[in-house]
């Protein structure tokens, strides 16, 4: 493929925009951490879940990613990634003006998971449509946003729930992502790549979610009622079944 440099500048625009969706994707995350007292303080009656906050989050991402990959491959990777962005944005709207309803903020949650889905993605577009020179630095780039993102989360979510309300967090990152869909959709291009014949494992990604969140069930309830009781019996059953 012969770039020029109109492409090479659209590349080197893709990459800082991949770059700073990665980072701050992490950031959002990791900045709920120093937040959870806060919330277990808004939520008084759910404080045994508060840890469903950031494991509901890791569960969909794992369960969706092999998911949304495929559906990346099937159907353009540009348009499922527009698609991600727009779930994810609802997600962290939605947590924003969630006010003490907890089953509500941890379905947000769960919406927001498919962030984690946007990074195979990133390195399939960066595959399909970079020069071959720019390919392992791109990913390097990318992959370097998640520590950094980690690292100002901490203290940015220090920073913020120390002056203002945890919601604050959402209030300030879910604008920003508003803006981000109409850039994406204008300055990342999709090669068109196709995966025809092939079919998305929506039974084994059933088995795998059955697995994790009755492995996560087990584990909530294990310290309060302990490892007789027949929540935990049962959900060690569904675990070792799905896993098998």
């Amino acid at each position: 493929m012969d770039f020029k440099g109109e492409d090479m500048k659209g590349c080197r625009a893709t990459l800082v925009l991949m770059a700073f969706v990665a980072m701050m994707v992490m950031f959002i995350d990791i900045m709920l951490v120093p937040a959870l007292q806060h919330i277990s303080m808004s939520f008084p009656d759910n404080s045994e879940w508060i840890s469903w906050i950031l494991s509901i989050y890791l569960l969909v991402g794992a369960v969706l990613n092999p998911i949304v990959g495929k559906l990346a491959d099937l159907y353009g990777k540009k348009k499922v990634l527009l698609v991600t962005l727009v779930i994810y944005t609802v997600g962290l709207a939605g947590c924003a003006l969630t006010y003490g309803n907890f089953v509500c903020l941890i379905a947000f949650r769960a919406m927001q998971g498919i962030g984690l889905t946007m990074f195979p993605i990133f390195y399939g577009i960066i595959r399909d449509t970079f020069p071959k020179e720019m390919v392992p630095m791109s990913i390097g780039i990318v992959s370097a946003m998640f520590s950094i993102g980690v690292s100002i989360g901490l203290l940015g979510g220090g920073w913020i729930v120390s002056r203002f309300d945890w919601q604050y967090c959402y209030y300030i990152t879910a604008p920003l992502f508003l803006i981000l869909i109409p850039i994406f959709y204008l300055k990342v291009n999709d090669a068109g790549i196709f995966v025809k014949g092939r079919k998305v494992d929506y039974f084994g990604a059933g088995m795998l979610s059955v697995c994790i969140l009755s492995l996560l069930i087990a584990l909530t309830v294990f310290e309060e009622q302990g490892p007789s009781s027949l929540v935990v019996l049962s959900c060690l059953a569904f675990f070792l079944v799905s896993l098998i």
